[in-house]
């Protein structure tokens, strides 16, 4: 079942369909929603990188968040869009991406996993401005209510071709990110 999914997930990034998620790699509460996610969704339609990744910080520039992420999770959608080459003249195709965050991000990732989490999508027609307050005061307190591990290493590391920054996670570990003592939090759930 591993390999398969390995093979799916390799086909969705090299035709460009996966979605990619942006997480905080230091926050228990995040690392479990990876966890959660990889769990839900057996087609691999995500990939995953920390926000303070080289790819999550390239991300969040390219869609303006570098200075305000929204708290823990961004979510950057491939499409295509058609661009009219001159006026009254056929169209060009070109690949380009939207990014998403807070309530918006956590919503659309539940559209897409397994059923019953599809359901809550129909939040989407509540407005941001409803959404986002109670999105903001969870991730204002995620690390008080949830805590903080001392690991970037991957929430998930049965499941490493799932992560586009999977080398530099797997270096922190390596360069002694958890630790001895925490190493527990590099790779378990959150039971604790």
């Amino acid at each position: 079942m591993a390999h398969d999914t390995e093979d799916r997930t390799a086909a969705n990034t090299a035709n460009g369909s996966t979605e990619l998620v942006l997480y905080d790699s230091e926050c228990r509460l995040c690392r479990g929603a990876v966890r959660f996610i990889i769990d839900r969704d057996p087609h691999a339609r995500f990939s995953f990188a920390s926000l303070a990744s080289s790819v999550g910080t390239t991300e969040l520039a390219a869609a303006g968040f570098a200075d305000d992420p929204g708290g823990s999770l961004v979510l950057v959608t491939p499409y295509t869009s058609k661009i009219p080459m001159a006026r009254g003249s056929a169209t060009t195709e070109r690949a380009a991406k939207r990014s998403y965050r807070r309530s918006d991000a956590a919503l659309r990732i539940a559209a897409r996993l397994r059923f019953p989490w599809p359901c809550f999508a129909v939040f989407l027609i509540v407005p941001t401005f409803l959404r986002d307050p109670v999105y903001r005061l969870v991730a204002r307190y995620r690390y008080r209510w949830f805590g903080k591990v001392a690991s970037t290493g991957l929430p998930v590391p049965d499941a490493p071709e799932r992560f586009v920054d999977r080398d530099q996670a797997t270096l922190a570990v390596r360069d002694g990110a958890c630790g001895l003592d925490r190493a527990q939090d590099c790779a378990t759930p959150m039971d604790s």
